[in-house]
Protein backbone atom coordinates (compact mmCIF):
# COMPACT_ATOMS: atom_id res chain seq x y z
CA UNK A 1 0.00 0.00 0.00
CA UNK A 2 1.40 3.38 -1.03
CA UNK A 3 0.13 7.11 -0.02
CA UNK A 4 1.65 9.25 -2.31
CA UNK A 5 1.99 12.82 -1.09
CA UNK A 6 0.64 15.39 -3.62
CA UNK A 7 1.93 18.91 -4.18
CA UNK A 8 -0.89 21.70 -5.59
CA UNK A 9 0.26 23.74 -8.67
CA UNK A 10 -1.50 26.64 -8.14
CA UNK A 11 -5.17 25.07 -7.99
CA UNK A 12 -4.30 23.84 -11.70
CA UNK A 13 -2.70 20.03 -10.70
CA UNK A 14 -1.38 17.92 -8.73
CA UNK A 15 1.84 15.80 -8.46
CA UNK A 16 4.20 13.73 -6.98
CA UNK A 17 7.20 12.18 -7.68
CA UNK A 18 8.30 9.06 -9.32
CA UNK A 19 11.51 7.55 -10.03
CA UNK A 20 13.27 6.14 -13.37
CA UNK A 21 16.16 4.20 -13.92
CA UNK A 22 19.16 2.74 -12.13
CA UNK A 23 20.36 4.81 -10.43
CA UNK A 24 17.17 6.26 -9.83
CA UNK A 25 16.35 9.41 -11.47
CA UNK A 26 14.14 11.64 -9.69
CA UNK A 27 11.24 13.88 -11.44
CA UNK A 28 7.76 15.24 -10.59
CA UNK A 29 4.89 13.91 -12.37
CA UNK A 30 0.71 14.37 -13.05
CA UNK A 31 -1.18 10.92 -12.79
CA UNK A 32 -3.74 11.75 -15.38
CA UNK A 33 -7.02 9.27 -15.22
CA UNK A 34 -7.36 10.96 -18.78
CA UNK A 35 -5.18 9.19 -20.34
CA UNK A 36 -3.43 5.71 -20.95
CA UNK A 37 0.36 6.14 -22.29
CA UNK A 38 3.13 7.67 -20.30
CA UNK A 39 5.41 10.05 -21.59
CA UNK A 40 8.42 11.37 -19.84
CA UNK A 41 10.68 14.76 -20.56
CA UNK A 42 13.99 13.67 -21.55
CA UNK A 43 17.69 15.00 -22.39
CA UNK A 44 16.21 14.09 -26.18
CA UNK A 45 14.54 17.41 -26.08
CA UNK A 46 17.09 19.99 -27.65
CA UNK A 47 19.31 21.73 -25.18
CA UNK A 48 18.32 25.02 -26.87
CA UNK A 49 14.52 24.22 -26.37
CA UNK A 50 15.14 22.93 -22.72
CA UNK A 51 17.23 26.36 -22.11
CA UNK A 52 14.33 28.47 -23.48
CA UNK A 53 11.55 26.68 -21.40
CA UNK A 54 13.83 26.77 -17.63
CA UNK A 55 13.37 30.95 -17.91
CA UNK A 56 10.18 29.97 -17.38
CA UNK A 57 9.73 26.91 -15.37
CA UNK A 58 12.50 24.59 -13.72
CA UNK A 59 12.40 21.01 -14.92
CA UNK A 60 14.29 17.79 -14.50
CA UNK A 61 14.58 15.10 -17.69
CA UNK A 62 15.31 11.96 -17.71
CA UNK A 63 18.31 10.65 -19.20
CA UNK A 64 18.03 7.43 -21.13
CA UNK A 65 21.73 7.37 -21.21
CA UNK A 66 22.66 7.70 -17.72
CA UNK A 67 20.54 4.38 -16.53
CA UNK A 68 21.79 0.95 -16.55
CA UNK A 69 18.50 -0.91 -17.33
CA UNK A 70 17.12 1.22 -20.04
CA UNK A 71 16.42 -0.50 -23.21
CA UNK A 72 15.80 1.42 -26.54
CA UNK A 73 13.13 1.25 -29.04
CA UNK A 74 12.72 2.25 -32.00
CA UNK A 75 9.31 2.92 -32.22
CA UNK A 76 8.30 6.33 -32.40
CA UNK A 77 4.96 8.44 -31.24
CA UNK A 78 3.07 11.19 -31.16
CA UNK A 79 -0.10 12.38 -28.66
CA UNK A 80 -2.10 15.47 -28.41
CA UNK A 81 -3.17 16.71 -24.82
CA UNK A 82 -6.13 19.68 -24.38
CA UNK A 83 -2.56 22.00 -23.67
CA UNK A 84 -0.41 20.91 -26.05
CA UNK A 85 1.35 17.93 -28.11
CA UNK A 86 4.87 16.00 -28.01
CA UNK A 87 6.15 13.56 -30.17
CA UNK A 88 9.14 10.81 -29.39
CA UNK A 89 9.90 7.17 -29.03
CA UNK A 90 9.70 4.36 -26.90
CA UNK A 91 12.35 3.07 -24.05
CA UNK A 92 12.19 0.20 -21.29
CA UNK A 93 13.23 1.12 -18.06
CA UNK A 94 12.16 0.96 -14.70
CA UNK A 95 9.98 3.23 -12.32
CA UNK A 96 9.32 3.30 -8.69
CA UNK A 97 7.26 5.40 -6.56
CA UNK A 98 6.78 5.84 -3.36
CA UNK A 99 8.17 6.61 0.32
CA UNK A 100 11.92 7.10 0.32
CA UNK A 101 13.27 5.88 -2.68
CA UNK A 102 15.35 8.89 -3.08
CA UNK A 103 19.27 7.27 -4.15
CA UNK A 104 17.80 3.78 -3.39
CA UNK A 105 17.79 1.00 -5.32
CA UNK A 106 15.11 -0.97 -3.71
CA UNK A 107 11.43 -1.54 -3.22
CA UNK A 108 9.17 -2.07 0.50
CA UNK A 109 5.86 -2.28 1.28
CA UNK A 110 5.43 1.15 0.95
CA UNK A 111 7.16 1.32 -2.67
CA UNK A 112 5.14 0.49 -6.44
CA UNK A 113 8.26 -0.81 -8.18
CA UNK A 114 7.66 -1.50 -12.02
CA UNK A 115 11.02 -3.34 -14.05
CA UNK A 116 11.26 -3.15 -17.99
CA UNK A 117 8.18 -0.84 -17.95
CA UNK A 118 7.69 0.78 -21.40
CA UNK A 119 7.09 4.35 -21.87
CA UNK A 120 7.67 7.24 -24.37
CA UNK A 121 10.00 10.27 -23.81
CA UNK A 122 9.57 13.42 -25.30
CA UNK A 123 12.35 14.76 -28.06
CA UNK A 124 10.20 17.76 -28.56
CA UNK A 125 6.73 19.46 -27.42
CA UNK A 126 4.81 22.04 -27.14
CA UNK A 127 2.25 23.74 -24.59
CA UNK A 128 3.34 21.32 -21.40
CA UNK A 129 6.68 22.34 -20.56
CA UNK A 130 6.47 26.12 -21.02
CA UNK A 131 3.06 25.93 -19.05
CA UNK A 132 3.06 23.74 -16.25
CA UNK A 133 5.27 22.57 -13.43
CA UNK A 134 5.18 18.76 -14.14
CA UNK A 135 8.11 16.47 -15.88
CA UNK A 136 5.86 13.50 -16.24
CA UNK A 137 2.36 12.51 -17.18
CA UNK A 138 1.15 9.27 -16.04
CA UNK A 139 -1.56 7.92 -17.64
CA UNK A 140 -3.87 5.90 -15.19
CA UNK A 141 -6.54 4.70 -17.37
CA UNK A 142 -7.83 1.55 -19.66
CA UNK A 143 -5.56 -0.19 -22.48
CA UNK A 144 -7.84 1.06 -25.23
CA UNK A 145 -6.70 4.86 -24.68
CA UNK A 146 -3.35 3.44 -25.06
CA UNK A 147 -1.09 3.31 -28.36
CA UNK A 148 -0.70 0.15 -29.94
CA UNK A 149 1.23 -2.36 -28.23
CA UNK A 150 1.40 -0.36 -24.79
CA UNK A 151 0.31 -1.75 -21.08
CA UNK A 152 -0.93 1.46 -18.73
CA UNK A 153 0.65 2.33 -16.04
CA UNK A 154 -2.32 0.69 -14.12
CA UNK A 155 -2.13 -2.52 -16.14
CA UNK A 156 1.24 -2.66 -15.61
CA UNK A 157 0.72 -2.95 -12.04
CA UNK A 158 -1.89 -5.63 -12.38
CA UNK A 159 0.32 -7.80 -14.70
CA UNK A 160 3.41 -7.52 -12.27
CA UNK A 161 1.67 -8.15 -9.10
CA UNK A 162 2.84 -4.46 -7.38
CA UNK A 163 -0.63 -4.23 -5.67
CA UNK A 164 -2.43 -6.59 -3.36
CA UNK A 165 -5.56 -4.48 -4.18
CA UNK A 166 -5.67 -2.59 -7.42
CA UNK A 167 -7.10 0.21 -6.61
CA UNK A 168 -6.14 3.99 -6.37
CA UNK A 169 -7.78 7.13 -4.66
CA UNK A 170 -7.47 10.72 -4.75
CA UNK A 171 -7.54 13.07 -1.61
CA UNK A 172 -7.49 16.27 -3.36
CA UNK A 173 -7.69 20.21 -1.71
CA UNK A 174 -7.44 24.04 -2.33
CA UNK A 175 -4.53 25.99 -1.59
CA UNK A 176 -6.40 28.37 0.62
CA UNK A 177 -7.10 25.02 2.45
CA UNK A 178 -3.59 23.62 3.39
CA UNK A 179 -3.50 26.94 5.67
CA UNK A 180 -5.45 24.93 7.67
CA UNK A 181 -3.77 21.40 7.76
CA UNK A 182 -5.66 20.23 4.46
CA UNK A 183 -3.30 17.90 2.51
CA UNK A 184 -3.55 16.26 -0.86
CA UNK A 185 -2.53 12.65 -1.73
CA UNK A 186 -2.84 9.88 -3.26
CA UNK A 187 -3.67 6.29 -2.33
CA UNK A 188 -2.30 3.07 -4.71
CA UNK A 189 -3.71 -0.13 -2.96
CA UNK A 190 -6.44 1.16 -0.48
CA UNK A 191 -8.32 4.00 0.05
CA UNK A 192 -8.56 6.38 3.06
CA UNK A 193 -11.81 6.50 5.13
CA UNK A 194 -10.69 9.46 7.16
CA UNK A 195 -10.86 11.48 4.28
CA UNK A 196 -14.86 11.26 3.63
CA UNK A 197 -18.31 11.67 5.14
CA UNK A 198 -20.58 8.25 5.03
CA UNK A 199 -20.07 5.75 2.79
CA UNK A 200 -18.77 5.13 -0.62
CA UNK A 201 -20.93 4.68 -3.58
CA UNK A 202 -20.49 2.74 -5.96
CA UNK A 203 -20.61 3.15 -9.84
CA UNK A 204 -19.95 0.54 -12.77
CA UNK A 205 -17.59 1.75 -15.39
CA UNK A 206 -19.96 1.40 -18.95
CA UNK A 207 -17.19 1.73 -21.49
CA UNK A 208 -13.30 0.81 -20.32
CA UNK A 209 -11.57 3.41 -21.99
CA UNK A 210 -11.96 6.43 -19.67
CA UNK A 211 -13.46 5.80 -16.05
CA UNK A 212 -17.01 6.32 -17.51
CA UNK A 213 -19.91 6.39 -15.78
CA UNK A 214 -23.72 7.10 -15.93
CA UNK A 215 -24.67 10.34 -15.27
CA UNK A 216 -28.27 10.79 -14.22
CA UNK A 217 -28.37 14.77 -14.54
CA UNK A 218 -26.91 18.18 -14.94
CA UNK A 219 -29.01 20.96 -12.45
CA UNK A 220 -28.34 24.39 -13.04
CA UNK A 221 -29.10 26.54 -9.63
CA UNK A 222 -31.16 23.52 -8.86
CA UNK A 223 -33.46 23.30 -12.24
CA UNK A 224 -33.51 20.04 -14.75
CA UNK A 225 -33.26 21.55 -18.07
CA UNK A 226 -33.74 17.80 -19.34
CA UNK A 227 -29.93 17.73 -20.79
CA UNK A 228 -29.12 14.07 -20.66
CA UNK A 229 -33.00 13.20 -22.15
CA UNK A 230 -31.40 14.42 -24.88
CA UNK A 231 -29.67 11.21 -26.36
CA UNK A 232 -31.44 7.84 -26.23
CA UNK A 233 -28.55 6.40 -23.81
CA UNK A 234 -28.35 9.59 -21.65
CA UNK A 235 -25.79 10.88 -20.62
CA UNK A 236 -21.74 9.51 -19.68
CA UNK A 237 -18.73 10.94 -17.34
CA UNK A 238 -15.49 10.32 -16.56
CA UNK A 239 -13.65 12.28 -13.76
CA UNK A 240 -10.45 13.12 -14.90
CA UNK A 241 -7.68 13.99 -12.62
CA UNK A 242 -5.48 15.63 -15.28
CA UNK A 243 -8.22 18.28 -16.45
CA UNK A 244 -8.90 21.41 -14.04
CA UNK A 245 -12.38 22.10 -15.04
CA UNK A 246 -15.66 20.80 -17.00
CA UNK A 247 -15.70 19.50 -20.93
CA UNK A 248 -18.82 18.88 -22.49
CA UNK A 249 -19.52 17.59 -25.82
CA UNK A 250 -20.28 19.76 -28.77
CA UNK A 251 -24.09 18.76 -28.84
CA UNK A 252 -24.37 19.30 -25.10
CA UNK A 253 -22.92 22.84 -25.42
CA UNK A 254 -25.02 23.63 -28.92
CA UNK A 255 -28.18 23.28 -26.53
CA UNK A 256 -26.31 24.75 -22.89
CA UNK A 257 -25.84 28.04 -24.97
CA UNK A 258 -29.54 27.47 -26.77
CA UNK A 259 -30.73 27.97 -23.14
CA UNK A 260 -28.75 29.99 -21.79
CA UNK A 261 -27.33 28.22 -18.96
CA UNK A 262 -23.84 27.80 -18.02
CA UNK A 263 -22.66 31.00 -20.09
CA UNK A 264 -20.64 33.85 -19.15
CA UNK A 265 -22.06 37.35 -18.78
CA UNK A 266 -23.54 39.91 -16.44
CA UNK A 267 -24.31 38.27 -13.00
CA UNK A 268 -25.47 39.23 -9.56
CA UNK A 269 -22.72 39.86 -7.26
CA UNK A 270 -24.14 36.99 -3.95
CA UNK A 271 -25.34 34.39 -6.59
CA UNK A 272 -22.57 35.22 -9.66
CA UNK A 273 -23.12 31.97 -12.48
CA UNK A 274 -24.68 29.84 -9.67
CA UNK A 275 -24.48 26.63 -8.56
CA UNK A 276 -24.17 23.56 -11.00
CA UNK A 277 -25.19 20.10 -9.54
CA UNK A 278 -24.14 16.43 -11.32
CA UNK A 279 -26.63 14.15 -10.14
CA UNK A 280 -24.89 10.40 -10.02
CA UNK A 281 -26.95 7.75 -9.09
CA UNK A 282 -29.54 9.71 -7.11
CA UNK A 283 -26.74 11.86 -5.08
CA UNK A 284 -26.27 15.16 -5.82
CA UNK A 285 -22.76 16.15 -5.82
CA UNK A 286 -22.75 20.24 -5.95
CA UNK A 287 -20.33 22.74 -7.29
CA UNK A 288 -20.64 26.19 -6.20
CA UNK A 289 -19.94 29.11 -8.75
CA UNK A 290 -16.32 29.41 -7.84
CA UNK A 291 -15.60 25.75 -8.90
CA UNK A 292 -16.66 26.75 -12.70
CA UNK A 293 -16.41 29.86 -13.45
CA UNK A 294 -12.91 32.70 -13.04
CA UNK A 295 -12.50 35.12 -11.65
CA UNK A 296 -15.41 37.57 -11.82
CA UNK A 297 -14.42 41.64 -13.40
CA UNK A 298 -16.58 44.75 -12.15
CA UNK A 299 -17.26 46.99 -15.70
CA UNK A 300 -18.71 49.55 -16.93
CA UNK A 301 -21.48 49.61 -19.10
CA UNK A 302 -24.45 52.06 -20.50
CA UNK A 303 -27.85 51.12 -19.15
CA UNK A 304 -30.92 53.27 -20.61
CA UNK A 305 -28.17 56.24 -20.60
CA UNK A 306 -26.74 55.76 -17.84
CA UNK A 307 -23.30 54.60 -16.93
CA UNK A 308 -23.43 51.68 -14.31
CA UNK A 309 -21.02 49.24 -12.90
CA UNK A 310 -22.40 45.75 -13.56
CA UNK A 311 -20.08 42.11 -12.56
CA UNK A 312 -19.29 40.11 -15.35
CA UNK A 313 -18.82 36.26 -14.55
CA UNK A 314 -16.87 33.91 -16.80
CA UNK A 315 -18.11 30.24 -17.66
CA UNK A 316 -14.62 27.87 -17.53
CA UNK A 317 -17.15 24.82 -19.58
CA UNK A 318 -15.06 24.21 -22.70
CA UNK A 319 -16.58 22.32 -25.52
CA UNK A 320 -14.72 19.17 -25.80
CA UNK A 321 -15.46 16.08 -27.78
CA UNK A 322 -14.24 12.75 -26.50
CA UNK A 323 -15.04 8.94 -27.25
CA UNK A 324 -18.69 8.29 -26.45
CA UNK A 325 -19.51 12.17 -26.50
CA UNK A 326 -19.12 12.46 -22.40
CA UNK A 327 -18.87 14.99 -20.24
CA UNK A 328 -15.25 15.14 -18.66
CA UNK A 329 -15.36 16.85 -14.65
CA UNK A 330 -11.73 17.94 -13.27
CA UNK A 331 -9.91 18.36 -10.06
CA UNK A 332 -12.53 21.25 -8.86
CA UNK A 333 -14.58 18.18 -9.48
CA UNK A 334 -12.78 16.02 -6.76
CA UNK A 335 -12.01 18.47 -4.19
CA UNK A 336 -15.18 18.42 -3.43
CA UNK A 337 -15.73 14.23 -3.75
CA UNK A 338 -13.20 11.43 -2.64
CA UNK A 339 -12.91 9.84 -5.97
CA UNK A 340 -11.55 6.08 -5.75
CA UNK A 341 -11.17 4.11 -8.68
CA UNK A 342 -11.17 0.37 -8.85
CA UNK A 343 -9.65 -1.85 -11.46
CA UNK A 344 -10.70 -5.11 -9.25
CA UNK A 345 -14.03 -4.49 -9.72
CA UNK A 346 -13.78 -1.68 -12.78
CA UNK A 347 -15.94 0.54 -10.70
CA UNK A 348 -15.63 4.05 -9.71
CA UNK A 349 -16.62 5.35 -6.14
CA UNK A 350 -17.50 8.31 -4.88
CA UNK A 351 -18.25 10.06 -1.38
CA UNK A 352 -18.52 13.51 0.06
CA UNK A 353 -14.78 14.54 1.15
CA UNK A 354 -14.36 15.18 4.55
Amino acid sequence: MVDLSMTNENDVMYTSYIYVGNPPQKLKALFDTGSSNTWIASDAIPKTTRDTIEHKIHHSYYSPGNSTTMKDTNETVRSMFGTGNCAGHFVHDDIRLGVGLENKNVSNSQTVYLKDYKFAIMSSQSGILEQFNVDAIIGMSYMKLAEKGVVPFVDAMIQQKALKNNIFAYSLSLKNEETYGFKSDMTLGFYDKSKFLGKIKWFPVQEKHFFSIKLDDILFDGKSYDLCKIKPKGCLMTIDSGLTYMGVPKYLNTVMKQKGIGQSGWCDPKTQLGNITLVIGGEKYHQPPSDWQYTPEWKQTIENGNYVNKLECFSNIMELDVESEMLLVGNRFMRRVYTVYDRDNDRVGLAHSS
